[in-house]
Order: structure tokens, then sequence, then C-alpha cells
């Protein structure tokens, strides 16, 4: 895929920090819905392409509304096979790819899409390529006490993104993560992962990393979270781990994963409780606010170029989250 999309990338790994450790995991793609409406409502097609990355493999899963049938032959031009390593169970198929194609027609909608390796194939959907951004977001409704509209950031121009959380969640790939809609907010469960503590989830497309802030509504449920940018190498990053051991510390880091630039000790955050934070990275300033209050900042003079926003838990945990923002500054 094109325009940055990690399926294009060979993203072999992204290297997740801790406080405790440094390791890296090979990433999953998760992908929501379909690219657009087709114009035919009542069959679609999807391909699982593997044939473009003829030295890869993968496996895939995905779900269907209605019914969902395999194709050997031609499908949108392209030749499809099967084997009898597919299972279709129900509106769920399960299947691997190599260096060929599997096609399927089916009924419906997509629910779900996932590659174990998203280096390994291209999905295609009524014969187009699964977008990684959508056009256009939902607006988001306030809450009260839940977490407040977007911030008035009218000037910043252009929006990298904009996520109201709507049960879409094809602007991220998430490993070890499920993400569902609970009071209009998203409800993102963090799972055990199996080459570290727990779960991660990053953007699909690369945004810049200098002159850029991060901001989103979020509630913590048992655990901390470290959030920022992290370079293509997953060995460089701006980034700021919330509560990490217990809930009195807050880390600031730059440049090298393991290169600490800042340490608060101050109340992260408390279990249930809505807070708006603000990741700023602006000249050689790299700043935090929490409710429009600085909590922590530090001076770094360097440029790491572009990366992905991305969040990590420090075990597993279920973290809630609105009106998440990327913008230019």
């Amino acid at each position: 895929m094109q325009n940055g999309n990690p399926i294009a990338l060979r993203f072999v790994g992204i290297l997740i920090l801790t406080f405790f450790s440094l390791f890296t995991i090979a990433p999953v793609l998760v992908a929501d819905g379909l690219p657009e409406e087709s114009s035919n409502v009542s069959s679609h097609t999807i391909i699982i392409d593997g044939s473009v990355y003829p030295e890869a493999s993968t496996g895939y899963r995905f779900k269907v509304t209605g019914t969902v049938e395999r194709v050997d032959g031609m499908l949108e031009g392209l030749e499809v096979t099967t084997d009898d390593g597919e299972v279709i169970e129900g509106k769920v198929v399960n299947g691997s790819v190599g260096d060929r194609r599997d096609g399927y027609r089916f009924t419906g909608e997509i629910v779900s899409v996932r590659l174990d390796n998203p280096a390994g194939a291209e999905i295609l959907i009524d014969g187009e390529m699964v977008a990684g951004t959508p056009d256009s977001l939902p607006e988001t409704d306030s809450y009260g006490t839940e977490p407040s509209e977007y911030p008035d950031n009218d000037e910043a121009d252009p929006y990298f993104l904009q996520e109201g959380f709507d049960g879409d969640f094809l602007n991220w790939v998430m490993i070890d993560v499920e993400g569902s809609v609970e009071g209009g907010s998203a409800k993102i469960e963090f799972f055990e992962a199996e080459d570290g503590p727990a779960g991660s989830m990053f953007t699909q497309s690369p945004v810049p990393m200098e002159d850029i802030a991060i901001a989103f509504n979020a509630r913590f449920t048992t655990a901390g979270l470290t959030f920022g940018l992290m370079d293509p190498s997953g060995t460089r990053t701006y980034a700021v781990g919330l509560g990490y051991g217990n809930r009195d510390q807050v880390v600031l880091l730059a440049g090298d994963t393991s290169n600490v630039v800042a340490q608060e000790q101050m109340e992260a955050w408390k279990p249930g409780e809505w807070h708006y934070y603000e990741l700023v990275r602006s000249g050689d300033w790299l700043e935090v606010f929490r409710d429009g209050e600085e909590i922590i900042w530090a001076e770094y003079d360097g440029d790491l170029g572009e990366g992905y926003v991305f969040f990590i838990p420090e075990k597993p945990t279920t973290i809630y989250m609105d009106n998440l923002e990327v913008y230019s500054l």
C-alpha cells in the first residue's frame, strides 16, 4: 500500500518502551468497515493478495454481516485460488496466503479484517485497496463529566488526524488490542502481549515529529500509559509515561527510547476520571499538559523526522478515549 501504510513499509517491528525494559514486536493490522460503498449493494468481493509480497506470507481473518463464499478462478480481473486451509464458519473466515491470492464474495458489509503480518499481503475490497484514513470523521458529542468536545484549535492547519472513535478503527494498527464503542467513547482493551507486558496501537500513516501536538481525552482504569511519537525504526521517540509503576510518576523521553529528559513526582491519573492530555513538540521544547496545566517539560535539540503516534500501557488494561487530535503547530 502507499501513503506510508505499514503494509508497504515492511514494518518488521516497533520498539515498545517501558521503564523496565525495551523489546520488539511485530505489527498486526486491524481494519474495520468498507473503504467506500460499492455500487453493487447486494454483493461485494474481498481479495487477500499475497502475490505482491512473494517472499512473505500471512494468516488472515475477516468477518462479514451477511453470507460469504470462496471463489476459484477470476475475481475483479485477478486470478484467485482456494485450498483446504481456508475455513468459513458462518460469517467468519480464517485462512492464509503466501505467493497467491484468496478471493471471496460476500453480502452485507465487512465488520473487520485482520492480517497477522501486514507486510505479507494487500487487501482489496470490491477491487479497491483498503484505505488507511477516511476522508471525513463524524462529529462527537460532549458528555458533561465525560470527555469534552474537541478543543478550540481552529488555527491548527492541517489536522493530521481528528478521531471521534465512532466504531471505525481504520486509522490504527492494533497489536493485541481490541477497540469498541461504549457510551459514545472508545473502549480500548489492551491484552497481554507475547513479547511484552501489554498490547499497543499506533497510527497507520506517519506524521511529522516536529512542531506537532497530540491531544485527547482519556479515562484510565488500572494502569498507566505511555503515548507519543515513534520513528519507523522504533529507536527514537518523543513520549511521556503517565503513572508507570505507580500513579505518582511522570517521565518524559526524547531522542533514544531510553533517554529520560525529565521526571516528576505527581499524581498522573485517577481511576475512573476523565482528563484532557496534550503532548506538544514545538521548536526545541517538549511539553505535556493535563487539563490545560503544564505538568512536565524539557528542552531537546533534535529533529526526528517522521513517525507514528502510539499508545502503550504498562500492563493489560482498559482505557477509554475520545476526541483525539493530531495537528501541526
